[in-house]
């Protein structure tokens, strides 16, 4: 086995570790779901009363859109 080989199937102890102590906890999710209304990540929500979802255009989601 060449060197480059080792080198790329070796583990690299502590580096979860590493990474969990410098990632907050709330991005520490298997699938992060930004909240609609964060200045940054979010999309916004519909336009219509009780929809939680994220429009696409003119402030309606897909659906209602349609």
């Amino acid at each position: 086995m060449s060197a480059r080989t080792q080198r790329a199937t070796a583990p690299w102890p502590g580096l979860l570790e590493k990474l969990m102590g410098v990632v907050r906890a709330e991005f520490r999710t298997a699938l992060y779901v930004p909240d609609p209304d964060h200045p940054v990540l979010g999309r916004g929500r519909c336009a219509v009363t009780d929809c939680d979802r994220s429009p696409s255009g003119n402030r309606l989601c897909p659906s209602h859109q349609k």
